[in-house]
């Protein structure tokens, strides 16, 4: 039995589908693909009903900017965390100074670190959230700050005024190992500048190398016997006497590490074009500079 289909002319509301017995009609809305022009995460090929979609296309739009928003206050929060750190280590050090006490080797690279890695990762996070690159930053000024904090802590509550701080031990351990993770930043910093990308995948082994330096480097420093790194006499409370002391190994391996990270930039400047160029230009020549 043959059936036979009908179909009106397509109007601007709906098109109509008859099937089987003209009693049964099954309406079926008109789809219109529509490109969204929203935040970059977010714009994808959608098919909406035209009804639908001017309450849709407003809601992602909204979404997108939320989470925008969000991370923009995230970045603002750790720059301000940052800072604040920055400038209770500066406390510290100016009544270890007073004292005759001893004084964080590195205080002022940290410093320095600590208030312009946290910027510039702000204000790349506010625009591009989605670019790694911008965390990093962050991440790495952020961690710059605690461990000059916990350097000065550590200094102070050990020689300073032994056992009137609460939790100068926890401290004194924390900064015999922070500066592993700090470093080791570096190392996916150069790696990832500027689009927050490996080179090519050829570089992925050099990478989990690095996440594998960074973490085994970690234990191993935060358990090692004698002085701690940068603080000159004060010794690692949790360090093993019968374990060898790690922290040269570590350095060494991670600073190897950076050098390599380091090659990439110079091998994207060779194939870079444009703001990319110019970007990575300015990378290189801060990091001749700091060499």
């Amino acid at each position: 039995m043959e059936q036979r289909v009908e179909r009106t002319p397509s109007t601007d509301k709906s098109r109509w589908l008859l099937a089987g017995t003209p009693a049964r009609a099954v309406p079926r809305p008109r789809l219109r693909v529509t490109e969204y022009s929203g935040p970059a995460f977010f714009r994808s090929a959608v098919a909406f009903p035209r009804k639908v979609e001017d309450h849709v296309r407003p809601a992602l739009y909204r979404a997108g900017k939320m989470d925008t928003y969000t991370a923009a206050r995230l970045s603002w929060t750790v720059w301000a965390l940052s800072l604040a750190l920055t400038a209770f280590s500066i406390l510290l050090l100016s009544l270890n100074q007073s004292h005759n006490a001893y004084v964080f080797d590195y205080w002022i690279e940290n410093t320095l670190i600590a208030v312009a890695c946290s910027t510039v990762g702000t204000v790349i996070v506010s625009r591009r959230p989605e670019n790694l690159i911008g965390w990093l930053f962050c991440v790495i000024g952020l961690l710059s700050g605690a461990r000059h904090f916990c350097a000065e802590y550590a200094a102070y509550a050990s020689l300073e005024a032994p056992g009137s701080l609460p939790g100068g031990e926890a401290l004194t351990w924390i900064s015999s190992w922070a500066w592993v993770l700090n470093l080791g930043l570096y190392v996916f910093l150069g790696l990832l500048f500027p689009n927050g990308q490996l080179p090519t995948s050829r570089w992925r082994w050099i990478a989990w190398l690095g996440a594998t330096v960074v973490l085994m480097g970690t234990i191993l420093v935060a358990f090692s016997p004698g002085p701690i790194y940068g603080l000159g006499s004060i010794q690692n409370p949790l360090g093993i006497e019968s374990m060898n002391n790690a922290v040269d190994l570590v350095e060494a391996l991670l600073l190897t590490l950076e050098l390599v990270a380091a090659t990439s930039l110079f091998m994207r400047l060779r194939h870079a074009k444009g703001v990319e160029r110019q970007q990575l230009k300015w990378v290189t020549y801060a990091a001749a500079v700091a060499v």
